[in-house]
Formats: structure tokens, C-alpha cells, sequence
């Protein structure tokens, strides 16, 4: 059929085409005779109440109809290409209402499935349904379905096809003023009923509105299309192009007119990213003009597969309307319906049922029954007022039909004799009085009838018929009884369908002879009975109370005479908006209508007393409210005053006497304020105690992104052209691992492990939603995840649950240390810095251990074990001893690990962050290291501290840890000494103890500078910087660099050894200044004044300072730990001495450290130029074009298995090259994406996989589909490489999936993981 209708475009063969609908009228005869599908027409009367009808089954529905949509087809092809002409079309009357039949039938299964209402066939029929009017068939299915519709109203009598429409939805009950309407083949509840008489009126609507084939132009039909899918969601290209509807062999949507009006049409939107992490691909939007001008409800409602569609164009044009501020109403907006605009002019007489009594008392009813109803959806009254609307815009064709008096008093549902005409302008303001009611007649009979004897005189089929009349054929001799009779003997002119009031109507002489016999006997026959309804309301009077009853304050429609306001060109506004622009056409149009209008206005406008009294009500409650509100304003004033008096009371009642000291001000503080916390799984907020401990959700993974972190900022740049890595930069893991490795050779491996941490590597961290439960309804709520079919994603048996709150995934809880057991006994502060020493030494050696309860310390001791199985055991120790300080080596280093993660997610700065951006855990999770930690301490730091504070320090002690081969104090890591503190103290010390460890640390810090500083002269500048430090005191930085480089000249540090294989920075050659030199001091000190900063901030709730503009972070972090009050300070006015020859205490640090460098001068140096400062790990540098890696890495081989891999992957961390989901170079039973995700990332990996341009990350035992890095140049992705398209890369997704890697969300940001089974 498409081949014969691509070839019927030339003007000079239209009788080919002629030739081909006669053709299909023969067929479809045909058909029709082959399924008994007849017409016969008796009389007028069954004309007009549609018996001539053909109803099909309504319980069969069939959306196959091949005939009909050739017919249609070749009738366009013919009327809008080859000019032929309606009329020479041989379409006679009986072949067009047998036409009407089936595809009016598919429009009311459509509805009747939509709403519901086909449970039976299930999905199926309702995806046959979408199929019918899906995109890719729409033009071949529900448009030329639609099209023989429209032929056949425009041939049809209006009267007869509304008729036949409003019959074949079944909404004749629903339109009925009957208290018991009659029983109908198709029976449908209240809610049905609602949505069929919806679908009716949306059918009038799509039957006047679309013009896909009547006459539109390719280049408007194209923008209404695109237009229509753009409102309904902003639509990507391919979605667009996949989503416009095709003519097949036809003139259809071409590429040459698709781009153009895009651009016409729509804004690109460059893909963005959610908040929560979700990727979004490049968008197209519609721009606003769209929205004003081309926005076709009526057309987005045939277009929409789905319900929510529609109500999707709805809400983002209520957006838009409200944003340009073009609509302010607080109710929602009306859709902006519009009227048709020019079609082909054989296709005018389409607007004639807009102009029948038929439609005008349909829309007569609607309107009152949405007056009388307060639940009546506004789909329903919007589209009653949008055809009433059309009736007045769109002109009536020429009618020879004659106007007839009207009284008022018309019969339910018989719509052809409502009115007196089929003009709206004389309609519109005729009063419908009454509707006439039938009685069903077994209420009549039973009513009527006196006796049983008189009962058997009835014929007893009679009895049995619920309803409809008496005929012969029922009731053996007895005649038809007609209840609406009709003469035979009136003439009507030329009207073929007469309206006569049915009052007026003789009584039939078949009924006249019979009338006598059964009267007796208590029956009528003459004539039916009725009830009156009274109505007394037109169209206007609906009108105007409709739009009171919709109106915000019950607002009157004020008429066009009365006011200055002129009809509105644009259709934005609400209910009564447009019902207001239905009467201003109506006064503008008619003068009878404007004149009746005027009179109503003044009937139903209220009066001025009585808005005068309204005003009155409205202020007296205004100020009743203001009375009111400032009452209960003065009832809280009291209530608070009456509360702060009772508690100043109740607090000097129970703590009479002062108290003196600093630990009973801080006991009594403390034990005045206790924290509630709300259990997220019963709801209950409480303290923590022993019985009832809160805990704190949390979710433990192993990370090495600390190790990734990069001496330079310069990242690895992934290699295109068959080369290798230009270099491999020097990563933190690497370097610890050397500078581990050259201690354990070296020294004690107990010092050694007291000395550093690890973890740069598979350390575990530890993240909180910040949401508790108690540690038994966690419990109860473990176990009942493992009775439960829907955890596939879950790990139940290794502890993993969701959050019940935020469904945010955790495998521990921590406890929260109840307060009767978390402040146990500290030392009060004393001014005396020597005594304040020796007291943190003796709390060393007491270190309580908290907490008191078993039950709490068994669940810290379960939290210990969930944090030691979160890591590998490959990353847990270094050395083969299981030693009590092999495990404390890994209980200090998780709190190392969690601080440098918050810090490197602070961006390095502290003081731009505050605490609300992220919820800490950090305290509780140093509470579980604190008890471990002290359990594990064999012995004391004391040493340790006397060490560096000097105080209690003997030469007996140096030549101890020297025979010992202890790990020189200069050698030792400053921030890992200061946690096992921290660990070791108990949680309450004052602020002060704290400070002063931060202090004396600071001093060993600042000596480590210099010595790494001084590595790096060159022997003249370390000769000019002993001279110049001679003379000046020892306290300023050229004293102690001077002092430094003269006890460690007398060693072999500063001799030239070889540090190529060390990964040691080269001697700078520029000229050091005093600034420089205190600018290296700077960096080096900051990693420790950050951590510090941090301990400070979990252990006492402060806020970092703002920035200053004045300040460097140095001097702000410095304020902060109070090691210095002053923002101009140096690295060395912040140091403070508690003896008082620093010198002696400086010179024994040396001391040892020159022993060791006497040995070892390669190893000493290496460890001793050692920069603690690192810069923020990166993800490797990739192409712009992605067809650079494709040619690159498609047919590489494989460095371990030496084959070409059948789905290639990148490693995004190291830009390996990897065999993903082979079992060619697997490794301890795992395949080598899942090995090379431990090796590098500690369980985290992300891999580019060449041949589909995807990024897979694995997280430990799962694995998700990130989505794609490069997206082709509408911003879209390419899966696959399905499309073929060029493809570059967003720099915006690839920063998204790093800032995801750095923070460690990958498990919170992607909802679709499996279980990889070792099988990647």
C-alpha cells in the first residue's frame, strides 16, 4: 500500500486514485457482508434515537483494521495532494455511518481501558492499546482512524453522529436527571462513569483540534510535534529523533526539516549533575515562546502513552506561566486550549456538530451537573467550556433548518428537541425549565392496580419486561403502546429531522381503541407518565454561576460593558478566566445575549450594604485574630519568665555551696546537660546508658586513596599513541612503604611500630548518615533482614543493613559512651606548664578504661572486630609478629586514616568548612580506638613524653633507647605520636592538657623542618647559615638553624651520597632567605597543625575561624590550637620550651639521630628529607576524543596474558591496561579487574571498558554501571557504541566520579549493584 501511495503524488492521475478508494469501498463491503454487519433505516424517528446504529459487541474490541486506514490514506493522498474533491468521493450515507462503527469503537475501548475497566486481559490489552497510538504507528493507526471520523462528521448529521457517540460511551445513565435510570448493556460504576464522560468530551476536543490530515503544512505539523514531545519532558537528541512519528512511504518528517526547527523550537541544556549524584545527559527544553504559542493540550493528550505525561506538560507549563509572572492566581492554571487554525476547505462542514441541539444540550448538561456536583473533575468542565468556547469561534455553516418555539419543559436525554434551534447565540439564553422524567412502568403498574384478580388481566410477559412499553409482540392481542407518540399526518418541509414539542403530539390511532378497555383495570395507555426536574437555568445562568462557584472569593462575572478589559488574545488563566471569555464572545456577538447577560449581572450582584457588611465581618475577625495572637504572646512571655524563675531555684536548692575547683565546675556543667538521642527504628529520644545504649549508624570500607595522593600536581597522563607513561609520579603509598621498609631494617620493631602509622594503604574508613538506634533495636532489626527475600543487594550475614531512615547502607554501630561512664577522673589545670607535664604523664599511666558496662564494652569489642574484617589482610601489618603492638600499630592508625580522609575532603583548608557539612563519627570511633588502645599499651609513653618535653629526661634514658635501637625521636612521626597520646589519655582532659601536647609536639616538628631544610642547602649556603646563627639568640630561626646544622655537621648527613633510587627531591641550588627558609618550615608544619586542628575539633565541639584575608591558614590553625594568639606570627614565636636551656634538649635529639646517620648515611638522609605534604589524589588524564583510546587500547595485548582481551578496561586510578571479565590472568580464584581493584584501590576500582565507552566500579564484593565519560555533541551517552556517534569528554562527569572516589560515596550515589563474584 505505501509503495502505491508514494507513486499517487502527480496532479494529472487522480483517477488512479479514485480508482484505488473504490477499490477499498469494495472491499470494504465486502467485509462487512462477510461479518453480518448491516444498516437498515425505518423511519425518521429511529434516525434520530440512532436504532439505525450498528452497535457492535462491547465486549469485543479489535484494533486490526487494514481496510479502513487504506481508505483513509488514499483519501488524503487524493484530496490534499491530487486535488480531488470530497464530494467526488462516492461515499454515500449508509456506508458512512457503517464506517463510523469500528473506529469509533477503538476510541471508546481506548477509554474503557485506560480507565480500568478491562481487567481481564490485563497488560496485554493495554499494551495493544499504547501501540495504537505509539509514535512509530500513530500516523498509520489512531490518525487516519480519526480521519475517517472526521469525514464522517462532516457528511453526517450532527445530530445523529453526536448522538451516536454520546450513546456508544455509555453516558447515558450519567446524563440522565433519573433517580433510577434504565439498565444498559454495559454497566459501570460511579468512577467509570466519571472517566468515560471525560473521554467523551476529550474525544469532541481531539475530533476539532487535530489536523494531521486535514491540510496542514510538513513544516507546522513537524513543530507541533516536536513542540508536543518537548512539553511532556525536556527530550535528548535521540529520544527526539526516535520519538517523532513517521509516515511511512508518505511526506513525512525528513532530516531537512528536523534540525531547523530544533533549533526553532528548543534551548539545549549542557548535561548537568543532581546533587545526590545522578547523571544527567544533554537536553533539549522548549523555549517559552512554545509554551505561549504552540502548546497544544489536546494534541499532547493523543500523543501521551501514559496519563502522567499529559499532567507532566501540565505542571512545567504552570512553571512556566508562574515564573514569567503571566499567570498569579493561587489555584492552577487551566490548559491553554486553542482554537483550530485553517484546514483544507473540503473539511469545513467538520464544525457543524459544534452547531447541533444535540451537542448544546449535552454541553447544557455537563455544566449543570458541574454545578450541582462538589466532586467533579476539572477535566470535565474545562473541556465543556472549550467546545462551548469553539462554538462561538469558529462560525456555524450555512443550515436551512427553521427555529421552532420553546417553553422550557423538555424530556431527559431526548436532545434533539432541547432548544429551539442550532444557533448557540439564541441558545445560549433559552431557559431549560423542567426535564421530563419517565416513570419505569412496573412502578406504575403495581401502583395502579387494586387486586390480584386484576393483576392475571395482564399479560404476564408484560410483568417481566423492567422496562420500555408494552407491544404485541410481548403481550399476545395487546397493541404496541407507545410512550412518546408521534403523528404521521405533519408535514415538515424540507427538514428531514422536525422538531415538534412532544406535549403537541397526537396520541397514534393504533393506541385510541384500547385506551377504554385497560383503563378500568387501572393502566394508561393513552399516554406515558412523567416526573419533573426542575432545572430553570440556561447556558448564561451556568455560565455565571460557574464562575462564582470557581472563583477564589466567590467574585461575580462583571460584563464587558462594566468594565475596561478587552477579550484576551492569549489563553493563560484559570476556570474562571475562560469561562469569562465564553461570555464576553457572548456579548460581543449578540446584543439579545449582552442584554441578558446585563440582567442577570444585576439580579445576582450582590448588594453594597451587604458587601459594606462583609468588609464589616472581615475586620472584626482580622482583629479578633491580632487579639488573639497577642494574648498567646503574652502567655509564652509569662510561661518562660515562670520557667527560668523555677529553674534559678531549683539550682540553687540543689547546689548550695560553690564550688571551687575546675573538675567539680566541669563534673557539675557536664552532668547538668545530657544529650538525647532519637532512635531512628522506635522513635523514642533518650540519653545513652547502660541499659538502653544508643548507637550510631556507620558504614566501614578500606580505602588507599591517602596512598594515591601525589608528590607534584601534575597527574598520570594515559598514553594514546603506543608509548608508555611519559613518568610515574611518587605517591604517598610508595613512599611510606619505602620509609616503613628502611625502619624495620634498621631499628626495634616495636619502636619502629610506636613510631608511624599505616594505612595509606587499605586503611579502614569509617562514615556516618548520622542517625542512631539502640544497640537492641538494631538487633531486632538485623535478624529480621534475615528472614527477609528483598536483601539480594545486602550482606546480612557480614553484618549490612539500610539505614531505616535514610536507606542509606551501614555494616556497624557504634556505641555512644553513657555519661555516667564517660567522665572519669582527669587532673584539674594548674598555671604551673612543668606540673600540668607531669600530670598527663601519671594520666598515662592510670589510663582508665572506659566504659564501665560489660554489655558496652562487648560491643565496643564487636565494633573493633568489624573494623579489623573491613580491610584486607594483605594492608592490616607489616611484619610477621602478632604482638600486641603490631595490632596497636592498627588500632592508632584508623584514627589517622579518618582524620587525614576529613581533611582531604575539606579540600585541605580547614577554615573554609564548617561542621555542618558533613556528618562526623570520629568521636565515637575514638572512643572504641581509646579502650583498645589502652588495653594494648604494654607499657607507658611516659618515656616518650619525658623525651620531649625535657622534663624528668636523664642521660641514663638516651643511652637506653640508643642500646635499644629505638627509632631516633627526630625520625619519629609527630602526628602518630600525638593520636597514641590522645588514645592513651582519658576523653574528658581539659582543653589545657590538650594544648600543651600540641605545643610540645609543635617543638619536635619545627626541629624536623630544620634538619629536612638544611639537607637541601648546598654546602656554601650551609656554611653562611652556622656563621650567621652564631651570634643571635638560640630562641629566633637562625639561632636554631645554626645550632641544628652544627650538631649534625659533625655526621655524614650532608656528605654526597646517591639519592636517585630514594625518591628524594635534589638540592635546590637558589639562595635561601630567612623568609623562604620559614616558608619551608610553614609547609612542613601544616599537615600536623591540620590534624591537630581536627582532634580538637571532635574532642571540643569548636568551629574553625573563618578566613581572613590578612591570614594564612599557618597563622588561623596556630589561633586556633592556641599556640599562639597573634595572627602575624612565624613559625618560630609559636614555639614554646618548658626548661630552661631548649638547647640541651635540642642537642640530645641530635644526638641520637647523628649515631644512626653515621651508619646509615643513604637511608638517614631519605628518612630525614621526607615531605609530609601531599597533594590531592588524581584520576588519570584521558583524551578529549575518545576515538583516540578506541584505536589505542581496542586490539593492545595484554601485558600479563599476552592475548588480545575480548572487552579491554582501563584502570582510571593508574591507567593499567586489563582483561575485564576473562579468566586469562586471574589470580587467587579472582579475575584480574577484581585483584587489580585490591591492589590498587583496597576493594574500589574504576575501569573504562574500550569497547562500550561505560565506567564499571567495584566496591568490594559488588560492582555497579557508573554510566559514561564521554558523551557525543548533544550530550548524550553512547553505550556500546551503539549509534556510531563522535564522542568527547565531559570533564563535569569525570570530576563527578572523582569527587565520588574522594569521598567515598560510590556505595551512597549508585542503586544498582550485583554481586561481581570475583568474575570481573
Amino acid at each position: 500500500m505505501w509503495s502505491l501511495i508514494s507513486h499517487c503524488k502527480l496532479k494529472d492521475s487522480p483517477e488512479l486514485t479514485k480508482s484505488m478508494i473504490k477499490t477499498c469501498l469494495n472491499a470494504l463491503q465486502d467485509w462487512y457482508d462477510a461479518i453480518n454487519c448491516k444498516d437498515s433505516i425505518k423511519d425518521w424517528y429511529d434516525a434520530i434515537n440512532c436504532k439505525d446504529s450498528i452497535k457492535p459487541n462491547p465486549y469485543q474490541l479489535t484494533f486490526h483494521l487494514p481496510l479502513h486506514r487504506y481508505l483513509a490514506c488514499f483519501m488524503v493522498q487524493g484530496i490534499q495532494i491530487q486535488g480531488l474533491h470530497l464530494k467526488d468521493i462516492p461515499l454515500t450515507e449508509k456506508m458512512l455511518k457503517t464506517l463510523l462503527i469500528h473506529p469509533l469503537q477503538i476510541q471508546v475501548g481506548i477509554a474503557e481501558i485506560y480507565s480500568q475497566m478491562w481487567v481481564r486481559n490485563g497488560l496485554q490489552i493495554k499494551g495493544q492499546a499504547m501501540t495504537y497510538i505509539q509514535c512509530h504507528f500513530c500516523y498509520s493507526m489512531v490518525d487516519a482512524d480519526l480521519y475517517l471520523m472526521q469525514i464522517c462528521a462532516c457528511k453526517l448529521d450532527p445530530d445523529y453522529f453526536v448522538r451516536t457517540v454520546l450513546e456508544r460511551f455509555h453516558i447515558d445513565n450519567w446524563l440522565s436527571y433519573s433517580t433510577t435510570p434504565p439498565p444498559m448493556n454495559v454497566k459501570l460504576e460511579g468512577d467509570h462513569e466519571t472517566a468515560m464522560v471525560d473521554a467523551v468530551l476529550t474525544y469532541f476536543s481531539t475530533l476539532l483540534g487535530i489536523r494531521t490530515y486535514l491540510g496542514i503544512k510538513e513544516v507546522n505539523l513537524t513543530r507541533l510535534e516536536m513542540s508536543t514531545l518537548l512539553c511532556m519532558a525536556d527530550r535528548q537528541h535521540s529520544q527526539l529523533m526516535d520519538l517523532m512519528p513517521e509516515k511511512s512511504g508518505m511526506t513525512g518528517h525528513g532530516k531537512e526539516l528536523f534540525e531547523p526547527t530544533l533549533k526553532e523550537v528548543a534551548d539545549y541544556k549542557a548535561p548537568n549533575l543532581e546533587a545526590s549524584g545522578g547523571l544527567q545527559q544533554g537536553t533539549y527544553k522548549p523555549k517559552g515562546e512554545i509554551w505561549e504559542k504552540d502548546f497544544d493540550p489536546v494534541h499532547v493528550a493523543m500523543r501521551a502513552l501514559y496519563k502522567k505525561d499529559l499532567q507532566s506538560s501540565m505542571d512545567r507549563y504552570t512553571d512556566y506561566v508562574k515564573q514569567t509572572g503571566k499567570f498569579k492566581g493561587k489555584a492552577s492554571p487551566w490548559p491553554p486550549f486553542r482554537c483550530p487554525r485553517e484546514i483544507n476547505p473540503e473539511y469545513k462542514d467538520l464544525y457543524k456538530i459544534l452547531h447541533c441541539r444535540t451537542m448544546h444540550s449535552f454541553l447544557f448538561t455537563v455544566m449543570h451537573k458541574a454545578l450541582m456536583s462538589t466532586s467533579m473533575p476539572d477535566s470535565i468542565l474545562y473541556h465543556a467550556i472549550h467546545l462551548m468556547d469553539l462554538s462561538l469561534s469558529l462560525p456555524p455553516p450555512d443550515t436551512s433548518r427553521k427555529i421552532r418555539s420553546f417553553n422550557g419543559l423538555v424530556h431527559d436525554k431526548q436532545y434533539i428537541e432541547w432548544f429551539s434551534g442550532s444557533n448557540i447565540l439564541q441558545n445560549a439564553k433559552e431557559i431549560v425549565r423542567e426535564v421530563l422524567v419517565p416513570i419505569p412502568l412496573e412502578d406504575k403498574q403495581f401502583s395502579l392496580l387494586s387486586s390480584l384478580e386484576e393483576m392475571f388481566h395482564l399479560a404476564p410477559s408484560s410483568l417481566s419486561i423492567s422496562a420500555g412499553p408494552i407491544t404485541a409482540a410481548h403481550s399476545g392481542q395487546i397493541p404496541a403502546v407507545n410512550p412518546v407518540p408521534v403523528p404521521t399526518e405533519i408535514e415538515f418541509d424540507n427538514d428531514p429531522f422536525p422538531l415538534v414539542p412532544i406535549h403537541k403530539l397526537p396520541a397514534p390511532t393504533s393506541a385510541k381503541h384500547v385506551s377504554s378497555k385497560f383503563e378500568s383495570k387501572g393502566v394508561e395507555t393513552d399516554k406515558a407518565q412523567y416526573t419533573n426536574v426542575p432545572i430553570n437555568e440556561s447556558v448564561i445562568s451556568l455560565l455565571f454561576k460557574l464562575h462564582a462557584k470557581l472563583s477564589e472569593k466567590g467574585e461575580q462575572y462583571i460584563p464587558l460593558s462594566r468594565s475596561n478589559r478587552s477579550i484576551g488574545d492569549a489563553p493563560i488563566g484559570d476556570g474562571p478566566y475562560f469561562i469569562g471569555q465564553v461570555l464576553d464572545k457572548l456579548s460581543q456577538q449578540s446584543t439579545s445575549c449582552a442584554r441578558n447577560i446585563e440582567e442577570l449581572y444585576s439580579v445576582m450582584s450582590p448588594k453594597k450594604d451587604n458587601m459594606k457588611h462583609s468588609e464589616r465581618d472581615e475586620e472584626r475577625r482580622r482583629k479578633a485574630k491580632e487579639r488573639q495572637k497577642k494574648l498567646m504572646e503574652q502567655f509564652a512571655n509569662k510561661q518562660k519568665a515562670f520557667m527560668e524563675q523555677n529553674k534559678e531555684a531549683d539550682i540553687s536548692d540543689d547546689d548550695p555551696k560553690p564550688s571551687s575547683s575546675s573538675e567539680s565546675q566541669t563534673g557539675s556543667f557536664n552532668a547538668g546537660i545530657e544529650k538525647e538521642y532519637e532512635c531512628v527504628i522506635c522513635g523514642h529520644s533518650s540519653p545513652s546508658t547502660e541499659d538502653k545504649t544508643i548507637g550510631l549508624v556507620v558504614l566501614m570500607q578500606a580505602t588507599s586513596v591517602l596512598g594515591d595522593r601525589l608528590q607534584t600536581d601534575t597527574p598520570i597522563e594515559l598514553p594514546v599513541d603506543g608509548g608508555k607513561f611519559k613518568f610515574h609520579p611518587v605517591t604517598c603509598a610508595s613512599m611510606h612503604r619505602k620509609r616503613l621498609k628502611t625502619l624495620f631494617e634498621h631499628f626495634d620493631e616495636t619502636s619502629c611500630q610506636m613510631s608511624i602509622n599505616i594505612g595509606w594503604e587499605g586503611g579502614v574508613l569509617v562514615q556516618t548518615c548520622g542517625h542512631y538506634l539502640h544497640l537492641d533495636c538494631h538487633s531486632s532489626y538485623v535478624a529480621s533482614l534475615r528472614t527477609q527475600q528483598l536483601t539480594q543487594n545486602l550482606a546480612v550475614n557480614k553484618g549490612e543493613y539500610w539505614c531505616p531512615l535514610c536507606r542509606q547502607l551501614a555494616n556497624s554501630v557504634i556505641p555512644i559512651i553513657p555519661e555516667e561512664s564517660r567522665y572519669t577522673l582527669v587532673k584539674p589545670v594548674t598555671k604551673d606548664k612543668v606540673q600540668m607535664v607531669k600530670d598527663i604523664a601519671e594520666m598515662m599511666v592510670t589510663r582508665p578504661i572506659t566504659p564501665r558496662s560489660s554489655a558496652v564494652t562487648k560491643t565496643m569489642g564487636s565494633v573493633m572486630e568489624d573494623l579489623t574484617n573491613t580491610t584486607y589482610s594483605v594492608f592490616k601489618t607489616y611484619t610477621n609478629s602478632h604482638t600486641s603492638e603490631s595490632v596497636l600499630l592498627f588500632v592508632c592508625s584508623v584514627a589517622r586514616t579518618n582524620l587525614e580522609v576529613e581533611c582531604l575532603q575539606r579540600c585541605g583548608n580547614l577554615s573554609k568548612h564548617t561542621s555542618a557539612l558533613r556528618k562526623h563519627s570520629f568521636l565515637p570511633l575514638m572512643h572504641v580506638l581509646s579502650m583498645h588502645s589502652k588495653i594494648l599499651t604494654t607499657k607507658p609513653y611516659t618515656d616518650v613524653w619525658s623525651h620531649i618535653t625535657g622534663i624528668g629526661l636523664t642521660e641514663q634514658s638516651n643511652s637506653v633507647s640508643v642500646y635499644l635501637k629505638d627509632v631516633p625521636l627526630l625520625l619519629r612521626d609527630p602526628t602518630a605520636i600525638l593520636i597514641q597520646l590522645i588514645l592513651t589519655l582519658p576523653s574528658t582532659i581539659e582543653k589545657e592538657h590538650y594544648q600543651l601536647i600540641v605545643k610540645m609536639l609543635y617543638n619536635v616538628i619545627f626541629i624536623q623542618a630544620l634538619v629536612s631544610t638544611s639537607c637541601k642547602f648546598t654546602a656554601e649556603e650551609r656554611e653562611a647559615w652556622r656563621k650567621k646563627g652564631r651570634p643571635v639568640p638560640f630562641q629566633t630561626l637562625e639561632g636554631m638553624l645554626s645550632h641544628v646544622i652544627t650538631r649534625l655537621e659533625v655526621s655524614r648527613l650532608y656528605d654526597d651520597v646517591d639519592m636517585i633510587d630514594k625518591d628524594i627531591p635534589a638540592i635546590c641550588q637558589s639562595v635561601w632567605s630567612p623568609q623562604s627558609v620559614d616558608y619551608a618550615v610553614q609547609d612542613y608544619c601544616l599537615p600536623f597543625l591540620k590534624t591537630a586542628s581536627l582532634i580538637r575539633f571532635h574532642l571540643f565541639e569548636e568551629e574553625f575561624p573563618p578566613p581572613k584575608e590578612d591570614a594564612t591558614e599557618f597563622q588561623i590553625l596556630l589561633s586556633y590550637l592556641g599556640l599562639y594568639n597573634g595572627f602575624e606570627s612565624s613559625s618560630t614565636t609559636c614555639l614554646n620550651w618548658l626548661i630552661e636551656e631548649p638547647m640541651t634538649l635540642t642537642r640530645l635529639w641530635c644526638s641520637e639521630l647523628v649515631n644512626f646517620i653515621n651508619e646509615q648515611p643513604t637511608d638517614s638522609k631519605s628518612l630525614l628529607m621526607y615531605t609530609p605534604t601531599w597533594h590531592p589524589p588524581q584520576l588519570i588524564v584521558l583524551p578529549h576524543h575518545y576515538y583516540k583510546i578506541f584505536q589505542s587500547y581496542n586490539s593492545r595485548q595484554c601485558g600479563m596474558c599476552s592475548s588480545v582481551p575480548k572487552d579491554p578496561a582501563l584502570c582510571l586510578v593508574c591507567g593499567q591496561y586489563l582483561c575485564f571479565r576473562q579468566s586469562c590472568c586471574q589470580q587467587q580464584s579472582s579475575y584480574e579487574c577484581v585483584h587489580h581493584s585490591v591492589q590498587c584501590g583496597a576493594g574500589t576500582g574504576m575501569f573504562l571498558l574500550i569497547n562500550s565507552s561505560t565506567v564499571v566500579v567495584i566496591r568490594g564484593p559488588r560492582a555497579t554501571l557508573w554510566g559514561s565519560i564521554y558523551l557525543d555533541d548533544h550530550g548524550e551517552e553512547d553505550r556500546e557504541l551503539k549509534r556510531g556517534k563522535p564522542l568527547f569528554l565531559s570533564q563535569e562527569r569525570y570530576n563527578l566520579l572523582k569527587q565520588q572516589w574522594l569521598s567515598h560515596s560510590f556505595d551512597h550515589s549508585c542503586k544498582r549493584w550485583i554481586w561481581h563474584l570475583d568474575r570481573l
